[in-house]
């Protein structure tokens, strides 16, 4: 008993997809709900801890209000980061 009839770009666009499973259709496997992430970008004051925690809060909140479920915050973000110029010799 030969299986359904498709053409090979349609066997193709199934095989890319996932939808093929030794040599059959394979049910669709579902696909994880999107996450609304968001990415904080800030200038820290060096040494300010207190203010950029401030300014974190703030930032954080008003990702929030705009749905974000994720929330990526900058490396440092407490007390900045910065070059002296001995580092540079």
């Amino acid at each position: 008993m030969a299986g359904p009839t498709i053409t090979r770009r349609q066997f193709n666009t199934m095989l890319a997809a996932g939808l093929m499973l030794n040599g059959k259709l394979a049910a669709a496997k579902p696909q994880p709900a999107p996450v609304k992430a968001a990415a904080i970008q800030m200038v820290a004051k060096l040494g300010d801890v207190s203010s950029n925690l401030q300014q974190a809060e703030r930032l954080i909140r008003q990702a929030i209000k705009q749905g974000a479920e994720w929330i990526v915050l900058p490396e440092m973000f407490t007390s900045a980061v910065a070059f002296h110029n001995d580092v540079l010799k």
